[in-house]
Protein backbone atom coordinates (compact mmCIF):
# COMPACT_ATOMS: atom_id res chain seq x y z
CA UNK A 1 0.00 0.00 0.00
CA UNK A 2 1.05 3.64 0.10
CA UNK A 3 1.94 3.16 3.49
CA UNK A 4 5.49 2.41 1.69
CA UNK A 5 6.19 6.49 1.22
CA UNK A 6 6.13 6.43 5.40
CA UNK A 7 8.25 3.06 6.04
CA UNK A 8 11.23 4.97 6.61
CA UNK A 9 10.35 7.54 8.67
CA UNK A 10 9.81 4.98 11.15
CA UNK A 11 12.86 3.23 10.69
CA UNK A 12 15.59 6.04 9.74
CA UNK A 13 16.79 5.49 13.29
CA UNK A 14 17.75 1.73 12.68
CA UNK A 15 19.37 2.03 9.48
CA UNK A 16 19.28 -0.16 6.61
CA UNK A 17 20.70 -3.35 8.03
CA UNK A 18 18.66 -4.12 11.21
CA UNK A 19 15.29 -2.60 9.38
CA UNK A 20 15.78 -5.25 6.24
CA UNK A 21 16.04 -7.71 8.93
CA UNK A 22 12.88 -7.10 10.81
CA UNK A 23 11.16 -6.86 7.59
CA UNK A 24 12.40 -10.82 6.81
CA UNK A 25 11.85 -11.83 10.12
CA UNK A 26 7.40 -10.02 10.00
CA UNK A 27 7.40 -11.74 6.31
CA UNK A 28 8.31 -15.74 7.77
CA UNK A 29 6.26 -14.49 10.79
CA UNK A 30 3.37 -13.28 8.93
CA UNK A 31 3.54 -16.13 6.22
CA UNK A 32 3.23 -18.70 8.69
CA UNK A 33 0.31 -17.06 10.29
CA UNK A 34 -1.15 -16.83 6.68
CA UNK A 35 -0.78 -20.59 6.04
CA UNK A 36 -2.34 -20.92 9.38
CA UNK A 37 -5.62 -19.28 7.76
CA UNK A 38 -5.36 -21.71 4.90
CA UNK A 39 -5.33 -24.44 6.77
CA UNK A 40 -8.44 -23.46 8.35
CA UNK A 41 -10.22 -22.88 5.18
CA UNK A 42 -9.18 -26.42 3.84
CA UNK A 43 -10.79 -27.16 7.07
CA UNK A 44 -13.56 -25.11 6.80
CA UNK A 45 -14.97 -25.27 2.68
CA UNK A 46 -16.74 -21.52 1.42
CA UNK A 47 -16.66 -20.24 5.18
CA UNK A 48 -15.28 -17.13 6.28
CA UNK A 49 -13.49 -15.94 9.56
CA UNK A 50 -16.40 -15.63 11.52
CA UNK A 51 -18.11 -19.08 10.70
CA UNK A 52 -14.74 -20.61 11.28
CA UNK A 53 -14.55 -18.99 14.87
CA UNK A 54 -18.05 -19.69 15.68
CA UNK A 55 -17.12 -23.66 14.53
CA UNK A 56 -13.61 -23.63 16.90
CA UNK A 57 -13.98 -21.04 19.60
CA UNK A 58 -18.24 -21.04 19.70
CA UNK A 59 -19.96 -17.56 20.11
CA UNK A 60 -17.92 -15.76 21.96
CA UNK A 61 -14.94 -16.25 19.77
CA UNK A 62 -17.03 -15.56 16.96
CA UNK A 63 -18.05 -12.24 18.50
CA UNK A 64 -14.84 -11.16 19.08
CA UNK A 65 -13.46 -12.08 15.84
CA UNK A 66 -16.49 -10.37 14.09
CA UNK A 67 -15.26 -7.21 16.84
CA UNK A 68 -11.93 -7.04 15.68
CA UNK A 69 -12.36 -7.84 11.82
CA UNK A 70 -14.94 -4.74 11.77
CA UNK A 71 -13.01 -2.02 13.71
CA UNK A 72 -9.87 -3.15 11.55
CA UNK A 73 -10.83 -3.08 8.35
CA UNK A 74 -13.62 -0.04 9.40
CA UNK A 75 -10.49 1.93 9.93
CA UNK A 76 -8.40 0.68 6.97
CA UNK A 77 -10.99 1.60 4.42
CA UNK A 78 -11.39 5.46 6.29
CA UNK A 79 -7.63 5.79 6.09
CA UNK A 80 -8.02 4.36 2.08
CA UNK A 81 -11.33 6.86 1.27
CA UNK A 82 -9.28 9.79 2.68
CA UNK A 83 -6.14 9.49 1.64
CA UNK A 84 -7.08 8.67 -2.08
CA UNK A 85 -8.87 12.39 -2.12
CA UNK A 86 -5.51 13.60 -1.10
CA UNK A 87 -3.74 12.34 -3.84
CA UNK A 88 -6.51 12.85 -6.66
CA UNK A 89 -6.71 16.43 -6.18
CA UNK A 90 -2.69 17.13 -6.18
CA UNK A 91 -2.70 15.40 -9.23
CA UNK A 92 -5.36 16.63 -10.92
CA UNK A 93 -3.90 20.10 -9.51
CA UNK A 94 -0.74 19.55 -11.08
CA UNK A 95 -2.64 18.53 -14.28
CA UNK A 96 -5.68 20.74 -14.71
CA UNK A 97 -4.09 23.54 -13.32
CA UNK A 98 -6.92 24.33 -10.89
CA UNK A 99 -8.08 22.46 -7.59
CA UNK A 100 -10.91 19.56 -7.53
CA UNK A 101 -12.29 19.23 -4.02
CA UNK A 102 -11.38 16.62 -2.78
CA UNK A 103 -14.20 15.25 -1.11
CA UNK A 104 -16.00 14.40 -4.28
CA UNK A 105 -12.76 12.78 -5.26
CA UNK A 106 -12.90 10.28 -2.48
CA UNK A 107 -16.46 9.88 -3.07
CA UNK A 108 -15.66 8.66 -7.04
CA UNK A 109 -12.76 6.86 -6.43
CA UNK A 110 -14.51 4.44 -3.42
CA UNK A 111 -17.65 4.06 -5.67
CA UNK A 112 -15.85 2.85 -8.54
CA UNK A 113 -13.92 0.27 -6.43
CA UNK A 114 -16.76 -0.83 -4.38
CA UNK A 115 -18.38 -1.44 -8.05
CA UNK A 116 -15.75 -3.22 -8.69
CA UNK A 117 -15.46 -5.20 -5.80
CA UNK A 118 -19.11 -5.80 -6.64
CA UNK A 119 -19.09 -7.07 -10.13
CA UNK A 120 -16.78 -10.22 -8.82
CA UNK A 121 -13.73 -11.64 -7.94
CA UNK A 122 -12.74 -12.27 -12.11
CA UNK A 123 -13.38 -8.72 -12.51
CA UNK A 124 -11.38 -7.19 -8.90
CA UNK A 125 -8.47 -9.39 -10.68
CA UNK A 126 -8.41 -7.80 -13.60
CA UNK A 127 -8.81 -4.05 -12.27
CA UNK A 128 -6.32 -4.97 -9.62
CA UNK A 129 -3.50 -6.45 -12.06
CA UNK A 130 -3.93 -3.16 -14.12
CA UNK A 131 -4.07 -0.67 -10.85
CA UNK A 132 -0.31 -2.71 -9.90
CA UNK A 133 1.23 -2.47 -13.09
CA UNK A 134 1.06 0.95 -13.03
CA UNK A 135 1.85 1.36 -9.55
CA UNK A 136 4.98 -1.30 -10.29
CA UNK A 137 5.96 1.12 -13.13
CA UNK A 138 5.79 4.38 -11.19
CA UNK A 139 7.63 1.98 -8.34
CA UNK A 140 10.67 1.48 -10.93
CA UNK A 141 10.90 4.93 -12.17
CA UNK A 142 11.44 6.34 -8.48
CA UNK A 143 14.07 3.33 -7.93
CA UNK A 144 15.79 4.24 -11.20
CA UNK A 145 16.34 7.76 -10.20
CA UNK A 146 16.42 7.25 -6.16
CA UNK A 147 19.50 5.03 -7.06
CA UNK A 148 21.95 7.14 -8.40
CA UNK A 149 22.40 9.33 -4.80
CA UNK A 150 22.79 5.78 -3.12
CA UNK A 151 25.68 5.92 -0.98
CA UNK A 152 27.40 2.52 0.90
CA UNK A 153 28.88 4.28 4.22
CA UNK A 154 25.17 5.53 4.43
CA UNK A 155 23.77 1.91 4.19
CA UNK A 156 26.04 0.59 6.48
CA UNK A 157 25.09 2.62 9.13
CA UNK A 158 22.60 0.80 11.74
CA UNK A 159 21.62 0.76 15.15
CA UNK A 160 20.12 -2.98 16.00
CA UNK A 161 18.78 -1.41 19.62
CA UNK A 162 15.94 0.71 17.69
CA UNK A 163 14.99 -2.14 14.91
CA UNK A 164 12.78 -4.16 17.80
CA UNK A 165 10.38 -1.12 18.34
CA UNK A 166 9.85 -1.52 14.41
CA UNK A 167 8.19 -5.11 14.16
CA UNK A 168 4.47 -4.04 15.04
CA UNK A 169 4.81 -1.66 12.23
CA UNK A 170 6.27 -4.30 9.85
CA UNK A 171 3.48 -7.01 11.14
CA UNK A 172 1.08 -4.38 9.97
CA UNK A 173 3.09 -4.13 6.34
CA UNK A 174 2.46 -7.57 5.98
CA UNK A 175 -0.89 -8.41 6.71
CA UNK A 176 -3.05 -9.78 4.10
CA UNK A 177 -4.95 -11.83 5.64
CA UNK A 178 -8.32 -11.09 5.27
CA UNK A 179 -8.22 -11.83 1.53
CA UNK A 180 -6.65 -15.48 2.66
CA UNK A 181 -10.04 -17.51 2.44
CA UNK A 182 -11.72 -15.96 -0.41
CA UNK A 183 -7.82 -16.74 -2.39
CA UNK A 184 -8.56 -20.53 -1.20
CA UNK A 185 -12.18 -20.24 -2.35
CA UNK A 186 -10.92 -18.24 -5.51
CA UNK A 187 -8.16 -21.29 -6.46
CA UNK A 188 -10.04 -24.05 -5.42
CA UNK A 189 -6.77 -25.97 -3.60
CA UNK A 190 -4.73 -25.15 -0.23
CA UNK A 191 -1.69 -26.05 -1.91
CA UNK A 192 -2.51 -23.56 -4.72
CA UNK A 193 -3.61 -21.09 -1.56
CA UNK A 194 -0.30 -21.77 0.09
CA UNK A 195 2.09 -21.10 -2.89
CA UNK A 196 0.58 -17.80 -3.46
CA UNK A 197 0.29 -16.44 -0.07
CA UNK A 198 4.45 -17.21 -0.01
CA UNK A 199 5.32 -15.64 -3.54
CA UNK A 200 2.40 -13.00 -3.20
CA UNK A 201 4.20 -12.10 0.30
CA UNK A 202 7.54 -11.80 -1.08
CA UNK A 203 6.93 -9.08 -3.50
CA UNK A 204 6.18 -6.64 -1.20
CA UNK A 205 9.16 -7.81 0.97
CA UNK A 206 11.70 -7.00 -2.01
CA UNK A 207 10.16 -4.01 -2.64
CA UNK A 208 10.51 -2.63 1.10
CA UNK A 209 14.09 -3.76 1.00
CA UNK A 210 14.31 -1.96 -1.86
CA UNK A 211 12.98 1.24 -1.32
CA UNK A 212 14.12 1.28 2.09
CA UNK A 213 18.29 0.99 0.30
CA UNK A 214 16.76 4.16 -1.73
CA UNK A 215 15.86 6.46 1.32
CA UNK A 216 17.84 4.89 3.88
CA UNK A 217 21.45 4.52 1.44
CA UNK A 218 21.02 8.53 0.71
CA UNK A 219 19.66 10.80 3.32
CA UNK A 220 22.64 12.15 5.41
CA UNK A 221 22.54 10.83 9.04
CA UNK A 222 21.81 13.57 10.73
CA UNK A 223 18.62 13.91 8.41
CA UNK A 224 15.31 14.88 10.31
CA UNK A 225 12.20 13.00 8.63
CA UNK A 226 9.27 12.69 10.81
CA UNK A 227 6.23 12.04 8.18
CA UNK A 228 5.77 10.78 4.69
CA UNK A 229 5.38 14.65 3.20
CA UNK A 230 8.40 15.39 4.44
CA UNK A 231 9.99 12.09 2.60
CA UNK A 232 8.34 13.35 -0.69
CA UNK A 233 10.06 16.85 0.02
CA UNK A 234 13.34 15.89 0.81
CA UNK A 235 13.17 13.31 -2.90
CA UNK A 236 11.93 16.17 -4.59
CA UNK A 237 15.32 18.05 -3.66
CA UNK A 238 17.97 15.59 -4.78
CA UNK A 239 16.10 14.30 -7.89
CA UNK A 240 13.84 17.15 -9.27
CA UNK A 241 10.51 18.50 -8.73
CA UNK A 242 9.29 15.30 -11.36
CA UNK A 243 9.56 13.22 -8.61
CA UNK A 244 6.27 14.43 -6.73
CA UNK A 245 3.30 13.67 -9.37
CA UNK A 246 5.09 10.32 -9.50
CA UNK A 247 5.17 9.39 -5.63
CA UNK A 248 1.25 10.64 -6.17
CA UNK A 249 0.53 8.13 -8.86
CA UNK A 250 2.49 5.15 -7.12
CA UNK A 251 0.71 6.38 -3.64
CA UNK A 252 -2.77 6.38 -5.71
CA UNK A 253 -2.39 2.78 -7.29
CA UNK A 254 -1.24 1.17 -4.13
CA UNK A 255 -4.77 2.70 -2.19
CA UNK A 256 -6.14 1.16 -5.13
CA UNK A 257 -5.28 -2.36 -5.31
CA UNK A 258 -4.77 -1.67 -1.24
CA UNK A 259 -8.50 -1.14 -1.53
CA UNK A 260 -9.47 -3.96 -3.90
CA UNK A 261 -8.43 -6.34 -1.77
CA UNK A 262 -9.32 -5.32 1.29
CA UNK A 263 -13.03 -4.93 -0.12
CA UNK A 264 -12.81 -8.77 -1.21
CA UNK A 265 -12.11 -9.74 2.12
CA UNK A 266 -14.88 -7.71 3.74
CA UNK A 267 -17.55 -8.20 0.82
CA UNK A 268 -17.27 -12.18 1.78
CA UNK A 269 -16.74 -11.52 5.37
CA UNK A 270 -19.80 -9.74 6.11
CA UNK A 271 -22.04 -11.76 3.07
CA UNK A 272 -20.97 -15.05 5.10
CA UNK A 273 -21.99 -13.19 8.35
CA UNK A 274 -24.98 -11.61 7.48
CA UNK A 275 -26.54 -14.41 5.03
CA UNK A 276 -24.50 -17.27 5.69
CA UNK A 277 -25.13 -17.60 9.88
CA UNK A 278 -21.59 -19.42 9.66
CA UNK A 279 -23.49 -22.17 8.22
CA UNK A 280 -23.59 -20.87 4.59
CA UNK A 281 -26.24 -18.81 2.72
CA UNK A 282 -28.36 -21.62 2.32
CA UNK A 283 -29.45 -22.00 5.80
CA UNK A 284 -30.67 -18.54 6.29
CA UNK A 285 -33.87 -17.48 5.35
CA UNK A 286 -32.26 -14.28 4.23
CA UNK A 287 -30.61 -15.76 1.49
CA UNK A 288 -33.66 -16.58 -0.41
CA UNK A 289 -34.92 -13.09 -0.07
CA UNK A 290 -31.95 -11.86 -1.77
CA UNK A 291 -29.84 -12.49 -4.99
CA UNK A 292 -26.21 -13.21 -4.91
CA UNK A 293 -25.78 -10.26 -6.45
CA UNK A 294 -27.55 -8.27 -3.96
CA UNK A 295 -25.85 -9.98 -1.23
CA UNK A 296 -22.31 -9.20 -2.32
CA UNK A 297 -24.11 -5.38 -2.87
CA UNK A 298 -25.51 -5.36 0.53
CA UNK A 299 -22.69 -6.89 2.33
CA UNK A 300 -19.71 -3.98 1.17
CA UNK A 301 -22.20 -1.28 1.80
CA UNK A 302 -21.95 -2.89 5.05
CA UNK A 303 -18.31 -1.54 5.66
CA UNK A 304 -18.13 0.98 3.01
CA UNK A 305 -20.78 2.83 3.15
CA UNK A 306 -19.91 3.86 7.31
CA UNK A 307 -15.93 3.96 5.81
CA UNK A 308 -17.22 6.56 3.50
CA UNK A 309 -19.26 8.86 5.86
CA UNK A 310 -16.04 8.85 8.18
CA UNK A 311 -13.52 9.05 5.47
CA UNK A 312 -15.32 12.29 4.66
CA UNK A 313 -16.18 13.56 7.78
CA UNK A 314 -14.59 12.94 10.11
CA UNK A 315 -11.24 10.98 9.36
CA UNK A 316 -9.28 11.62 12.26
CA UNK A 317 -11.32 9.84 14.73
CA UNK A 318 -10.41 6.20 12.35
CA UNK A 319 -7.27 7.19 11.22
CA UNK A 320 -5.96 7.63 14.95
CA UNK A 321 -7.11 4.33 15.66
CA UNK A 322 -5.02 2.78 12.66
CA UNK A 323 -1.71 3.34 15.25
CA UNK A 324 -3.12 0.52 17.39
CA UNK A 325 -3.92 -1.73 14.64
CA UNK A 326 -0.69 -4.23 15.09
CA UNK A 327 -1.65 -4.76 18.65
CA UNK A 328 -5.51 -5.72 16.79
CA UNK A 329 -3.97 -7.55 13.53
CA UNK A 330 -1.94 -9.67 15.77
CA UNK A 331 -5.03 -10.81 17.70
CA UNK A 332 -7.19 -11.38 14.93
CA UNK A 333 -4.61 -13.26 12.30
CA UNK A 334 -1.99 -14.29 14.90
CA UNK A 335 -3.94 -15.10 18.21
CA UNK A 336 -7.40 -16.43 17.20
CA UNK A 337 -6.02 -18.95 14.31
CA UNK A 338 -3.64 -20.62 16.73
CA UNK A 339 -6.40 -20.72 19.42
CA UNK A 340 -8.69 -22.39 16.27
CA UNK A 341 -6.17 -24.53 14.90
CA UNK A 342 -5.60 -25.68 18.55
CA UNK A 343 -8.90 -26.49 19.00
CA UNK A 344 -9.38 -28.54 15.57
CA UNK A 345 -6.34 -30.57 15.75
CA UNK A 346 -6.38 -31.84 19.32
CA UNK A 347 -9.86 -31.65 20.12
CA UNK A 348 -11.42 -32.90 17.16
CA UNK A 349 -8.67 -34.85 16.15
CA UNK A 350 -8.62 -33.09 12.63
CA UNK A 351 -5.39 -34.06 10.84
CA UNK A 352 -2.84 -31.44 10.49
CA UNK A 353 -2.32 -29.40 7.08
CA UNK A 354 0.66 -27.83 8.20
CA UNK A 355 3.63 -29.36 9.43
CA UNK A 356 5.03 -28.25 13.31
CA UNK A 357 2.82 -29.64 15.31
CA UNK A 358 2.29 -28.38 19.33
CA UNK A 359 5.86 -26.14 18.97
CA UNK A 360 4.65 -24.28 16.01
CA UNK A 361 1.31 -23.41 17.91
CA UNK A 362 3.36 -22.44 20.84
CA UNK A 363 6.38 -20.47 18.78
CA UNK A 364 3.29 -18.80 16.79
CA UNK A 365 1.40 -16.92 20.01
CA UNK A 366 4.62 -16.61 21.87
CA UNK A 367 5.80 -14.39 19.16
CA UNK A 368 2.37 -12.77 19.18
CA UNK A 369 2.46 -11.97 23.32
CA UNK A 370 5.89 -10.49 22.73
CA UNK A 371 5.09 -8.18 19.55
CA UNK A 372 2.11 -7.15 21.78
CA UNK A 373 4.16 -6.61 24.70
CA UNK A 374 6.24 -4.32 23.33
CA UNK A 375 3.55 -2.30 21.09
CA UNK A 376 1.38 -1.45 24.39
CA UNK A 377 4.42 -0.72 26.11
CA UNK A 378 4.88 1.96 23.19
CA UNK A 379 1.61 3.08 22.90
CA UNK A 380 0.31 3.17 26.32
CA UNK A 381 3.45 4.37 28.07
CA UNK A 382 3.30 2.11 30.49
CA UNK A 383 6.44 2.29 32.79
CA UNK A 384 8.47 -0.85 32.52
CA UNK A 385 11.13 -2.38 30.71
CA UNK A 386 10.66 -4.11 27.15
CA UNK A 387 11.72 -7.41 29.36
CA UNK A 388 9.18 -7.07 31.90
CA UNK A 389 6.30 -6.32 29.15
CA UNK A 390 7.43 -9.23 26.77
CA UNK A 391 7.30 -11.68 29.94
CA UNK A 392 4.28 -10.49 30.96
CA UNK A 393 2.56 -11.22 27.67
CA UNK A 394 4.25 -14.70 27.06
CA UNK A 395 2.64 -15.50 30.85
CA UNK A 396 -0.49 -14.55 29.24
CA UNK A 397 0.03 -16.35 26.31
CA UNK A 398 0.93 -19.62 28.55
CA UNK A 399 -1.90 -19.10 30.51
CA UNK A 400 -4.40 -19.99 27.26
CA UNK A 401 -1.88 -22.62 25.93
CA UNK A 402 -2.87 -24.58 29.71
CA UNK A 403 -6.70 -23.31 29.61
CA UNK A 404 -6.75 -24.74 25.92
CA UNK A 405 -4.85 -28.13 26.84
CA UNK A 406 -7.17 -28.61 29.58
CA UNK A 407 -10.44 -27.49 28.32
Amino acid sequence: GAGIIALPVKTFEAGFGPSSAVLCVAFAYMTLTALLLVELSAAHPGANLSAMALESLGAKGRAVAVGLYYFIYLATLTAYVAESGHFLAALLRDFLGFPVPSAALSFLFTAWLSLVVCAGTRETDIVNRTCLAVALAAYALLLAWGFRGLRSDRLARGSWGSAGPTLPLMVVAFTYHNIVPSLVGWLGSPREAARAVVLGGFVPLVMYVLWEAVILGSLPPDSAIGSAQEVVRLLQDWLGPQVGPIVQLFSLFSIATSFLGVGLGCLDFMRDLIFGGGQGVSSNSAGTRWGPGEQRGLALASMVLPALALGLLCPGAFLVALDYSGTLRLLLFAVLPVLMVWRLRYREQLEPWLPGGRLLLIAVLAIAAGVIGLELRAKLGIACSAVQAVGFSLATAAAVLVHLSYF
